[in-house]
């Protein structure tokens, strides 16, 4: 992104969600977990991408027998490592790269203003004309075997660069020898070492992809919590009253305490909507994790470790928050088939057996940020996570795992201002909801605001729709109008202020106003709107395959979040921090 100091004022450059982050282990107190950030989008780690003759399936590394009686579902562990220099190494896969910003013709989109397309045109700063980055990639890449280095830039650190080169953090530390891991310096060459899988995973299907995403179905968790009266959601309050200290004669008078206390059914419920994960799965991990559902919570459990230790985070909404921002990024990078192997808790490396369905994968990295080997292995076992699940919601067959569930055609939408108001496009394509969420939003500027103050250009529907959520600055809009923002697709518009907003239950017709843009809802640093889509409540990332129309603007990302595009025939409008001529909305 360009930085422009002039006349106009600082607008927000995206949505600032909570992000998933550090945790610790939960069942060994006394291990510990670097820092996850999630923030990055993982960086070339790989030589080509092989073959399907190049690539080992999963039947063709050999599998122990499995011994009389034994479960034959049980997870296996096969060592990779061989103390044969002769060995004939074995491919298997890791870590992927970002998202390449690729031609149509093949070539960089990054290639010189020099080699741009003969014939006139629209191009992007580049020189060439703005296309979608390929997000998905058609096979697994070969993993890295040399070591590579890397600068240091303001913002890292160890833990950091570790997540984004899928290698444990004391990897780093020791090829480097860092006394101290959270002590670098900005401009220091570190070693990224290749880091070779200790072992793979070929293990049983955990849950079908359907129970990951919050899509159809007839599911109503207060229904289904009220067979468990003792369950901590029910009887769960959040944040906990704090009285004011009473005040002395002489002191002034002292601001009315303002408490919106919010039930545990309630911020389930949040939770579930915002990041678009089934309730089912997030009550069974505090089932699995704590036993708060079908038993009476210990005292302990009133305070921390509903999912997990995972140091600040210790209030509920923080730890489905958590967990459901994971479980985003450990699906969604799976079925982009850009992660496949787990950096566990205790810095174990494992390679993934390719063949998981993405919910399976969701899981399998969840706990991976959460447990060291042997606690995982069980954890991912049919006697782990699963059995939880299916003594809570019932048995599922392997028919059932894969969610093949491609998008139909989506209503023409519009730009969702007026023609007649000055907008700005902030932010290309980022972030759905918390940055475990694939990149299917784009942000917006009403040219009227300064830092968080209101702005008299209203938000207007991008198309026909059915209101079915309005609260803390969220407005969703079912497009098909059955009243379920589960089924179907679903706009997202977020920043939503409390003036004037659309109430729900409301039906709203293209081009109506549905409140203003304001910094109500999530993290924000100016007034701005965050648009994004659902299909079936699966985020639809922002490329080719599902690309955004709006008012004939298509959005194109560059490879980097938040950068992006918004290209109408020969306009392109580019996104910027700051309110200038380049990224002005003209219509």
């Amino acid at each position: 992104m360009k930085l422009l100091w002039n006349r106009f004022a600082l607008i927000l450059a995206g949505c600032f969600l909570l992000a998933a982050s550090g945790c610790a282990l939960f069942r060994q107190p006394e291990s510990q977990i670097a820092t996850l950030d999630l923030s990055h989008s993982i960086q070339t780690l790989t030589a080509a991408a092989p073959t399907a003759a190049e690539t080992p399936t999963p039947s063709a590394i050999p599998v122990p027998e499995t011994a009389a009686g034994q479960n034959e579902a049980a997870v296996i562990l096969i060592p990779l490592r061989t103390d044969d220099p002769n060995a004939e190494p074995t491919l298997i896969p890791t870590s992927t790269p970002k998202p390449a910003a690729e031609n149509k013709d093949g070539s960089d989109q990054t290639t010189a203003v020099q080699e741009a397309l003969a014939d006139g045109g629209v191009y992007n700063r580049n020189g060439r004309r703005p296309t979608h980055p390929v997000f998905r990639l058609e096979s697994i890449p070969t993993p890295r075997t040399e070591d590579i280095t890397y600068t240091v830039v303001s913002g890292d650190s160890v833990a950091a660069i570790a997540n984004v080169y899928q290698v444990p953090v004391s990897a780093i530390q020791d090829r480097n020898n860092l006394a101290n891991p959270e002590l670098i310096q900005i401009g220091q060459t570190l070693i990224i070492p290749a880091v070779e899988p200790e072992a793979l995973s070929i293990g049983s299907a955990i849950v079908p992809d359907r129970e990951i995403v919050d899509g159809p179905s007839t599911f109503n968790p207060e229904t289904f919590l009220s067979d468990y009266p003792e369950n901590l959601l029910t009887n769960y309050i959040e944040p906990t009253p704090t009285p004011y200290p009473t005040a002395e004669p002489d002191d002034p008078v002292l601001p009315t305490p303002v408490f919106n206390a919010r039930g545990g059914l309630e911020i389930l419920n949040e939770v579930a909507l915002e990041n678009a994960v089934n309730p089912r799965i997030l009550i069974a991990l505090l089932e699995y994790q704590s036993q708060t559902i079908t038993n009476d919570p210990p005292r302990r459990f009133l305070i921390e470790d509903y999912i997990g230790a995972l140091g600040w985070r210790t209030s509920l909404d923080h730890q489905l928050s958590w967990a459901a921002n994971t479980l985003n990024f450990g699906y969604y990078q799976w079925k982009n088939n850009r992660i496949n192997q787990w950096i566990l808790a205790d810095d174990s490396v494992v390679a993934v057996d390719p063949s998981v369905n993405a919910g399976t994968a969701a899981l399998q990295y969840l706990f991976s940020k959460l447990y060291g080997r042997e606690d995982w292995i069980n954890a991912i076992g049919p006697d782990g996570f699963r059995a939880t699940f299916e003594s809570l919601f019932g048995t599922f067959s392997d028919a059932e795992l894969s969610l093949h569930d491609p998008p139909e055609s989506e209503p023409e939408s519009a730009l969702p201002f007026r023609a007649e108001d000055e907008w700005f496009f902030s932010s290309g394509p980022h972030y759905g909801w918390a940055s475990g969420s694939p990149w299917s939003a784009i942000d917006f500027v009403p040219g009227d605001a300064i830092g968080c103050s209101a702005s008299s250009y209203p938000v207007t529907a991008a198309a026909d729709g059915l209101v079915v959520y309005s609260d803390a600055g969220l407005v969703v809009v079912d497009l098909d109008m059955d009243g379920d923002a589960r089924t179907g697709w679903t706009h997202l518009y977020l920043h939503v202020g409390s003036k004037d907003r659309v109430a729900l239950n409301a039906r709203v017709r293209q081009g109506d106003p549905i409140g203003y843009a304001s910094c109500e809802g999530g993290f924000s640093s100016g007034t701005h709107l965050h648009f994004a889509r659902r299909y079936n409540g699966q985020w639809i990332q922002i490329d080719g395959a599902n690309p955004l129309v709006l008012s004939g603007f298509e959005a194109f990302s560059t490879g980097t979040v938040y950068d992006g595009y918004l290209v109408n025939g020969d306009q392109v409008v580019e996104a910027w921090y700051y309110q200038n001529d380049a990224n002005r909305i003209d219509r």
